[in-house]
């Protein structure tokens, strides 16, 4: 079931015990379960399962009163990694560019936890790095400048990403990919 957007997020948080259990008191309605510390500590959200499904992206409907157990959290320490250099068309490297690495599926351009969309810039040298995307196939592009509202704006997002490189990310992947500065194209400069 997709996630209405209109939804007001609720927010609740717990304290994890030393056997890796939680509870989270008065939350109902739609719930997506999210933490933003493993990134931070080496180790990403591999999925939120209850009852064999994966949760992570659609959520869960909580009636008020209704208690959920056993919702199960998957963490996995294998970061996937894309990096590269910015260059302009004749292949001169690009400093301080915005570097947008986004899903090529539109079904996940929006999600709520901003975890397929990662924005970076490119450092003195050309380079860029972004780590902690989920698997999947990737769309990264180079921007003098990209609001950040554009991984919401699927028709913005739909002419940006046209002539950007492509990478697919698996469980364990690094992928060094090569991009070139957009000019002048939607959401830049």
């Amino acid at each position: 079931m997709p996630l209405d957007r209109s939804e007001a997020p609720v927010t609740a948080s717990a304290s994890v015990n030393q056997l890796g259990e939680f509870e989270l008191h008065n939350v109902f309605g739609r719930t997506l379960i999210y933490t933003d510390a493993p990134v931070r500590l080496g180790v990403r959200v591999k999925g939120v399962y209850l009852n064999g499904n994966d949760l992570f992206d659609t959520g869960l409907i909580v009636k008020p009163g209704q208690r959920i157990r056993h919702v199960r959290i998957s963490l996995t320490g294998r970061l996937t990694e894309i990096f590269g250099t910015v260059r302009t068309r004749s292949g001169t490297l690009v400093t301080d560019a915005v570097v947008l690495a986004c899903p090529v599926d539109p079904a996940k351009w929006g999600d709520p936890l901003n975890r397929y969309a990662k924005f970076t810039r490119s450092g003195p040298d050309g380079r860029y790095f972004i780590s902690g995307v989920p698997p999947g196939e990737y769309a990264v592009v180079a921007a003098d400048s990209l609001d950040v509202d554009v991984v919401s704006d699927k028709a913005m997002l739909t002419r940006l990403l046209a002539g950007a490189a492509r990478v697919r990310i698996g469980e364990v992947r690094t992928r060094a990919v090569v991009v070139y500065l957009s000019s002048g194209g939607p959401g830049s400069g």
